[in-house]
């Protein structure tokens, strides 16, 4: 009817429906190339990534955490081509750690020293400990 003019169908759409919103030129036009390309003016299909659900996937994805546990779930699904299921990835942690706990060059000094510095605090101050935040030597990140 409107001779595959987009304007035209724009102005055919105003005319036929005018208490509705009216779409943009630009969503008419999306939709006759969409047709064009696929034939449908529906959305092009999603390919939906197939779930870890039998054995093979699930060993193929425990053996590729256990090689290298600080693989992202994101990184096992691209490597995988499969979907890491919740109830696989939920045995696992939601973070990454960095351990910290080589000593390097002057790090056994630097601990006697500062060793000697708290030493000297706690008999200034008898309550220094108390202001001391101690952690372990872990950091968490979420990337």
């Amino acid at each position: 009817e409107c001779r595959q003019i987009v304007r035209e169908a724009v102005r055919l759409y105003t005319e036929r429906f005018p208490d509705r919103v009216h779409p943009s030129f630009s969503v008419f036009s999306n939709i006759v190339q969409t047709f064009q390309e696929t034939g449908s003016v529906d959305n092009k299909k999603r390919k939906r990534i197939k779930k870890a659900t039998d054995d093979v996937n699930l060993t193929n994805i425990l053996a590729a955490v256990a090689l290298n546990p600080h693989i992202s779930t994101r990184q096992l699904e691209r490597e995988s081509g499969t979907k890491v299921d919740d109830e696989v990835s939920n045995k696992f942690h939601p973070f990454h750690i960095s351990l910290h706990q080589e000593l390097h060059g002057n790090d056994f000094q630097n601990r006697v020293q500062f060793c000697e510095w708290a030493l000297q605090r706690l008999q200034e101050d008898d309550m220094f400990a108390t202001k001391i935040l101690f952690t372990d030597e872990a950091t968490f990140t979420n990337n």
